[in-house]
């Protein structure tokens, strides 16, 4: 059974959201991304974590999953098929039970880039080029990547010729 079907199925009042407006703003909810049919995000919390199933190159989040969604977004296949949903919750228990339960059925937590998609990534660097050891370092980040690349660049960890070309793969 496709992955939002049993979303449905189980929790009938989960909503599709079309656009980042339609995420309520305070409340408890259980998120999810879900691309060609493989749940790739599949969380809870408020507005500021849900927003991550909208990543893109106008809008960003700081979120565990943001490298795993703008990396599946920019480097999996071409045509993919893009499912969101939202299932409202009253309470954060509510939400942590749903979001456990989920896990189970359909997957989606944890970090999940396949080797195809870091392969993508890294295509044409030199294995030992700054770039390449930056991005490799993101992508192993115990929180979120796209926030520690932010943070090294405010640092001054590499050159600008570095910076542009990991912009240039991450569309930062």
């Amino acid at each position: 059974m496709p992955a939002l079907a049993i979303v449905t199925q189980h929790y009938p009042r989960a909503i599709v959201p079309h656009a980042l407006a339609d995420i309520p703003r305070y409340q408890e909810m259980v998120y999810g991304l879900i691309l060609n049919d493989v749940a790739i995000v599949c969380g809870r919390g408020k507005f500021n974590r849900a927003k991550v199933i909208f990543d893109g190159a106008q809008q960003t989040t700081v979120h565990i999953k943001a490298m795993t969604v703008r990396l599946h977004r920019r480097y999996g296949p071409p045509q993919q098929v893009v499912e969101r949903f939202l299932i409202p919750c009253v309470t954060k228990a509510d939400a942590l039970a749903v979001e456990r339960d989920l896990h189970r059925r359909i997957g989606g937590d944890g970090p999940n880039i396949p080797a195809e998609i870091q392969a993508a990534l890294l295509e044409g660097l030199d294995h030992a080029s700054p770039a390449c050891l930056l991005l490799r370092a993101a992508l192993i980040s115990a929180y979120d990547g796209l926030s520690d690349i932010r943070r090294w660049r405010e640092a001054g960890i590499a050159d600008d010729a570095t910076w542009v070309e990991i912009d240039q793969r991450l569309a930062l």
